[in-house]
């Protein structure tokens, strides 16, 4: 099983697992802010190699993409994620849900851990 480059969580213009080799980098910055209340516009930009042996490590050569997406969220938890990246592949449209309905830790004061 090899290092994978391509998809929804680190080159968002390439399909998945595009790339694969023994080693990876992967670099991503993405800038969001709030349209409304509950709802986040982000821009992004993707940049990441893989590659054979660690002497091989530079920063030359790296595939990248950009696109925007949209950030749908409830109580400060995004459930949903529209991304749209373009790379000189063409682009891709990814869209993921979280499970908002998943149970957490159920946080206390101090003073009651000891009941």
């Amino acid at each position: 099983m090899q290092p994978t480059l391509g998809g929804s969580d680190d080159l968002r213009g390439y399909r998945p697992y595009r790339f694969r080799d023994d080693n990876l980098l992967v670099m991503n910055a993405e800038y969001r802010w709030e349209i409304f209340s509950g709802l986040d516009m982000a821009l992004f930009g993707d940049a990441g190699k893989v590659f054979a042996r660690k002497s091989n490590f530079d920063l030359r050569n790296l595939e990248s993409d950009a696109g925007f997406g949209f950030r749908f969220n409830a109580r400060n938890q995004t459930f949903l994620r529209l991304d749209v990246g373009f790379s000189h592949e063409g682009f891709q449209v990814w869209v993921k849900f979280s499970n908002i309905f998943k149970r957490g830790l159920i946080h206390t004061s101090s003073s009651m851990e000891d009941l």
